[in-house]
């Protein structure tokens, strides 16, 4: 009988982490069908958007699992939340460029390829947009890496029609 109850429990522990990971390639899967009227390079967010929904319902289907063995995930829970905010205000800078990037790429003010003057700080090409920083190619064939957090709080003039010289 024992065994039997144990069986169960574990059988019972491991649909559940399954279920959760079902779960986030659906929810993956709807998000593209939704992004795709909005984002023209989806091709950009897409991995991004798949691998933090990985983690979070990895990390969901480990609490639901340990739930089900008769855990008490009640610490686990304070713990997660209590650690989740000191690692966002320890990464505030990154999670600002982060959303930069996602700005930038749901927004496109510019694409690679056009020439934009940054405020008064730069002027140049835009060689790629990254999730921290975009890069520019000066006139005088130098490269500017601006922070993505920066690059939005900034005036942006596109002048994508200049030839290069």
């Amino acid at each position: 009988f024992l065994q039997l109850w144990l069986a169960t429990k574990l059988c019972k522990a491991c649909s559940s982490f399954v279920f959760c990971l079902i779960l986030g390639d659906f929810l993956c899967l709807v998000c593209l069908i939704i992004f795709r009227k909005f984002i023209k390079n989806l091709s950009d967010i897409y991995p991004l958007l798949q691998k933090l929904l990985f983690f979070g319902f990895v990390l969901l289907g480990c609490v639901v699992a340990a739930n089900n063995l008769g855990y008490s995930i009640g610490g686990l829970l304070t713990t997660l939340g209590i650690g989740g905010a000191a690692i966002a205000f320890a990464a505030q800078n990154t999670l600002s460029n982060l959303w930069g990037a996602v700005s930038i790429l749901l927004d496109q003010p510019f694409k690679e390829g056009d020439w934009i003057r940054i405020g008064s700080k730069a002027y140049g090409r835009v060689e790629s947009i990254g999730l921290r920083s975009t890069r520019l190619r000066t006139e005088q064939n130098t490269l500017v890496i601006i922070p993505n957090n920066i690059l939005m709080n900034e005036y942006v003039e596109n002048s994508f029609q200049k030839t290069c010289k």
